[in-house]
């Protein structure tokens, strides 16, 4: 992720910027990435309990710019050549702009270079009936998969 600079090409997705090695044994120790900041979880704009916390002047309107920016955010993720394979509820953060930052980028499914990194997690409320009971290890995802997710989120 970080030799493909995906985190240049879009401001909706929280990709890696650059490696961090251990400066003694030079082993791989973790990434730098932008800092996500007064952003809250989409499933406390999605309920509406806790929309009226976190949320307090969200409108119908609001509503739609934010499910309208999770769209973009999984086709930015497309548009890089990957799929997101583990679309949920906790992926997603939303800020009180609407705007939407997607985290959890070291799950996606990865293509790069001619190789697929597969996704090895999902949930399985946002997971496709033909994904259901699978090794998601051994699953190549596709945008399709991702669009059921996505469903399933902009619904609640």
């Amino acid at each position: 992720m970080v030799a493909a600079r995906w985190h240049a090409s879009t401001t909706f997705v929280a990709f890696p910027i650059d490696a961090l090695n251990d400066p003694k044994t030079g082993a791989f120790a973790g990434f730098t990435m932008h800092k996500v900041g007064h952003h809250r979880p989409v499933h406390e704009l999605y309920s509406p309990s806790s929309r009226k916390a976190a949320f307090p002047k969200a409108t119908y309107p609001f509503l739609v710019r934010v499910v309208t920016n999770v769209a973009r955010a999984v086709a930015s993720v497309h548009a890089t050549g990957c799929t997101i394979g583990d679309v949920n509820h906790s992926g997603f953060l939303v800020a009180q702009d609407a705007t939407v930052m997607l985290i959890d980028s070291d799950s996606l499914q990865a293509s790069y270079s001619g190789t697929i990194y597969p996704c090895k997690v999902g949930v399985p409320e946002f997971t496709p009936q033909e994904l259901q009971g699978q090794r998601l290890d051994q699953v190549a995802r596709t945008p399709i998969h991702d669009a059921f997710g996505l469903a399933v989120l902009t619904f609640y």
